[in-house]
């Protein structure tokens, strides 16, 4: 079973008391259930860093791990081209890439973010987004196999909020979110961590 991963991408927000007061305040409402991640600016890596010392966030041991994002536009998506867009964005990722594969295991993470979703409020049904990750899965299993394909973990990311997390972590091949403004209001992104344990 592929544990979910719920990342913040604070894009170019935050100060060190915002920053301080929201980092624990989600420090303490981290389920099992999954892990977290927190993408800052820049200059509040070395606070953050602090401030996550010895918790589950923000780093692998002996290295990054990447989140890749890929999606299609609205016109793309209108024109029934999705999953050919999709696919001329991840094979060359894959290709890149696939040297890192070791034990059948891909240190990569995958996001789909359709671009018409971020920042709009709008967001793929969870069955339209089940079906773009169904389809990213099934072009990784025929890129590196199915052993890898089935260990890859699969983000979805678009106007994701606590009131719409749990329909689309019930999906077979939704691993979790990447989110924008939510993970700004800690009760939101709390929100959201805890729809994973439903």
């Amino acid at each position: 079973m592929r544990k979910k991963i719920v990342a913040g991408n604070w894009k170019m927000n935050g100060s060190l008391a915002a920053n301080k007061a929201l980092v624990s305040e989600i420090l303490t409402a981290l389920p099992d259930s999954c892990e977290g991640a927190v993408f800052c600016p820049a200059p509040y890596l070395s606070q953050l860093q602090g401030l996550l010392a010895g918790s589950a966030w923000s780093s692998l041991v002996g290295g990054l791990c990447p989140i890749v994002c890929i999606g299609e536009t609205l016109a793309e998506r209108e024109s029934g081209r999705t999953f050919d867009v999709i696919a001329s964005q991840l094979d060359p990722v894959v290709e890149k890439l696939s040297a890192f594969v070791r034990d059948e295991q891909w240190p990569v993470v995958l996001a789909y973010e359709p671009v018409w979703a971020i920042g709009t409020g709008k967001t793929a049904s969870p069955e339209q987004a089940q079906e773009v990750h169904q389809f990213i899965r099934e072009r990784m299993a025929t890129l590196l196999g199915q052993q890898v394909a089935q260990g890859v973990r699969i983000l979805y990311g678009g106007s994701v909020k606590s009131s719409n997390a749990q329909e689309l972590f019930a999906q077979n091949d939704i691993d979790g979110a990447l989110v924008g403004g939510a993970a700004l209001i800690s009760t939101d992104f709390i929100g959201i961590l805890q729809a994973t344990l439903r």
